[in-house]
């Protein structure tokens, strides 16, 4: 059973039922991991808590954060751009794993960062996303996150993995073209190095196959934000963290005190796309909210999977996918060559779009979002501003076990552009 020291203002989804998160625990103190995705926001929510929570510089560090802490890292790791690269250092830890002295600096800091937080420490890398087969990158960002744990010896239920949901779904992966370095076309960024495009495409673009490892393999908590209900909520990622992930802090309107101008939108690049037609987008679109969909009957169920602000995550989903379609698409070979035939790649496996975009699909009930006022209406009726302590009781669990949920009402409509950074 678990009880919170300090509560706040909470509007959290465990899928379709309402529950609140036991974030602070008595005695206990949280580690908070922030694993981005790529793409997603991430180093503007690296940036805000290095600014906000770490101490590094003084002028700015928010004593609405008090008692957590981001970690502030001394030394020289070898950054050619230290005032871009400071707050995205924990990078590092998945970067260069292998390299004794920086993991050294990165962990002494983290040690102390955890020993003079009250309530615990929140630190985080887009590169905490590299989990499963890495082809490209040979990067492990899940032993990057069991090795902090381990070393802080930290219990499995103190621990929360933070991922962004970023929809439309396509945007996130064209912004993963317009990030690369050598500036390739869209043809040879999808064609000319197909185990980079399949990581991406199994790692950074699949935050439900993420949680769902994450949650397997160390039955730590994880909370996805839904970033479209967050935006048409006129907020942003980091200020979520901070208000409703983070116990004991002090927030007003959902934004952090004294800070309601301070967000980010680091890392954008202004690129236009024309590598592909609308159609073809939209088929794109269609393929990943079903992959998407595939997992939604297992994490439903899942205690210990939260969403916040959820808007556009399962819409339109067909429970009983007739063709095993959602299930196929989990095949990261399977997707990627459906994506690489629309430009007719080399070496293709013969796998046929008519096979997966039906006629029955219905794109603007996969696409859709829930209204601002369904938003906000959930917002009131889950609002615990003055909760001092809260139990997700037996009852409580056995009902979400049961499948009990809440209805929810769909809305056409596309969902509104969000930052590249």
């Amino acid at each position: 059973m678990i009880s919170p020291l300090h509560h706040h203002s909470v509007t959290l989804t465990t899928l379709l039922t309402f529950v609140i998160l036991p974030f602070c625990v008595d005695a206990n103190k949280q580690v908070v991991l922030f694993a981005g995705p790529h793409s997603t926001g991430a180093s503007s929510v690296e940036q805000f808590f290095h600014n906000f929570a770490s101490g590094y510089n003084n002028a700015k560090t928010s004593k609405a954060l008090d008692g957590w802490a981001w970690p502030r890292v001394q030394g020289n790791l070898g950054m050619k751009n230290a005032n871009f690269e400071r707050p995205k250092v924990f990078q590092y830890l998945v970067t260069h794993a292998d390299n004794e002295k920086q993991q050294d600096i990165l962990n002494t800091a983290i040690r102390e960062a955890y020993g003079r937080a009250n309530e615990g420490v929140i630190l985080g890398t887009e590169e905490f996303d590299r989990i499963g087969e890495t082809p490209s990158s040979h990067r492990n960002g899940l032993a990057a996150m069991e090795e902090v744990v381990n070393f802080l010896r930290v219990e499995p239920e103190d621990v929360w993995v933070i991922l962004n949901y970023r929809t439309p779904r396509v945007e996130q992966w064209i912004s993963h073209w317009k990030h690369m370095d050598n500036d390739p076309d869209y043809k040879e960024f999808l064609c000319d190095d197909y185990d980079r495009v399949w990581e991406m495409l199994d790692t950074g673009m699949n935050p439900l196959g993420l949680a769902q490892t994450i949650r397997h393999h160390t039955r730590w908590n994880v909370v996805l934000i839904d970033m479209v209900g967050v935006h048409d909520l006129g907020t942003d990622s980091s200020h979520v963290i901070a208000c409703e992930v983070l116990g004991g802090t002090d927030c007003q309107g959902g934004f952090l005190a004294g800070r309601y101008n301070k967000t980010y939108h680091n890392n954008f690049v202004d690129k236009e796309f024309d590598g592909l037609d609308e159609s073809q987008l939209d088929q794109l679109e269609t393929l990943l909210r079903k992959r998407d969909c595939a997992y939604q009957e297992k994490l439903r169920q899942d205690h210990g999977f939260y969403v916040l602000h959820e808007s556009t995550l399962w819409q339109g989903c067909d429970m009983k996918d007739p063709k095993g379609i959602y299930a196929k698409l989990k095949d990261t070979d399977v997707l990627l060559d459906l994506f690489q035939s629309q430009l007719e790649c080399e070496d293709l496996k013969g796998n046929k779009m008519e096979d997966f975009l039906l006629s029955s699909d219905n794109y603007d009930a996969l696409t859709a979002k829930k209204t601002l006022g369904q938003l906000q209406k959930e917002m009131a009726a889950n609002e615990f501003e003055n909760l001092e302590a809260f139990e997700l009781d037996e009852d409580t669990k056995a009902g979400l076990s049961n499948g009990k949920t809440s209805p929810v009402t769909k809305t056409k409509g596309k969902d509104e552009d969000l930052s590249d950074g």
